[in-house]
């Protein structure tokens, strides 16, 4: 692996390292702060700087009957009372309505939100495969049957209502169609991941090809290939799988050869690939855009030339694969 190609690639992983990290500063601006609510800690704990501290020297003195409090602990020989150090509670707010927590990073209390939330993708014409229905479960939905969304609008903040079609063939993962006559029904997206059904449907991103394994002389090279897809999806929220197509652009590595046929130079080319291959998901917050990772199976084309030559020009390739999707969240 030569110097450049390393670089290529730290760059690619930066990139996406920056969209992780652009991801988690945008959910902490949507935080709610609550302000002029009390901050409280258990007995014997006193609030400093955001967290909450206890005095270990008036906590030794305290008998059994007092270290009764969380973070605290009854324990040596002879025995007296000690501060755990990896139990310390964390601060509470007083407010209970709007229900209220105490966020650790920005030190203040926030409006608790642990509802399932929705993507703010498009869910038309995606299926939902009801597996299991809890109690209570959410009106007209029934165990074991698959509906068609046919229509959305925006519920709230961060929830859609969709309009709901009974299914005549839902259990295919390609096809799925509302019945002429079946009913119609309006849920919000949020009670589908609460209940866990599974979710069928189209779906496109970008994804990244950072590595690939060359079938023609069994060697690994890097250089990322970048580009589309569109695919397939189904599964829960967070764990789903994705049958897509790929074309790619990126760079690889020429050959120049002088007339004893000795590599004199590895000038850079511009490749186009075609890939088909498997995704998985591995973001576990409904509310969180899926984070994918996958294997593909492709190859790249490099425009003929009569003195640099790529050595892998059509052949095919095994590739790990890093991506986003584009429609959720």
């Amino acid at each position: 692996m030569t110097q450049h190609s390393i670089t290529r690639l730290i760059r690619g992983l930066a990139a996406v390292a920056c969209v992780l990290a652009f991801g988690q500063v945008a959910a902490q601006a949507s935080k709610k702060v609550l302000t002029g609510v009390a901050i409280n800690c258990p007995e014997h704990f006193k609030l400093e700087a955001g967290a909450c501290k206890a005095d270990a020297a008036k906590v030794a003195t305290l008998t059994e009957t007092q270290c009764k409090s969380p973070g605290l602990a009854f324990v040596g020989e002879p025995p007296k009372c000690l501060v755990v150090a990896n139990q310390v509670p964390t601060p509470t707010c007083a407010a209970t309505e709007p229900p209220s927590a105490f966020d650790t990073d920005i030190k203040q209390c926030v409006v608790k939100d642990d509802r399932p939330r929705s993507a703010l993708g498009n869910y038309v014409g995606d299926c939902f495969l009801v597996r299991a229905l809890p109690a209570p479960a959410p009106q007209n939905l029934e165990g074991g049957k698959t509906y068609v969304v046919v229509s959305q609008r925006p519920e709230g903040e961060n929830d859609k209502l969709l309009r709901l079609a009974e299914t005549a063939d839902g259990r295919r993962i390609f096809k799925c169609r509302s019945l002429r006559l079946g009913k119609q029904f309006d849920v919000k997206a949020s009670d589908l991941i609460a209940i866990g059904a599974d979710r069928k449907g189209w779906t496109y991103g970008v994804l990244a090809l950072p590595y690939k394994f060359h079938f023609d002389d069994k060697s690994f090279g890097a250089g990322v290939s970048i580009g589309p897809y569109v695919g397939r999806r189904w599964g829960t929220p967070g764990s789903a799988y994705t049958f897509a197509l790929a074309a790619t652009i990126g760079s690889v590595k020429g050959e120049i050869r002088d007339a004893q046929d000795k590599i004199t130079s590895t000038p850079d080319l511009q490749a186009f690939s075609l890939a088909a291959g498997w995704m998985y998901d591995i973001a576990k917050g409904a509310e969180t855009r899926p984070f994918k990772i996958g294997f593909f199976v492709g190859a790249d084309v490099v425009s003929s030339d009569n003195t640099v030559k790529y050595k892998h020009n059509r052949k095919p390739w095994l590739a790990f694969q890093l991506g986003f999707d584009f429609t959720d969240n």
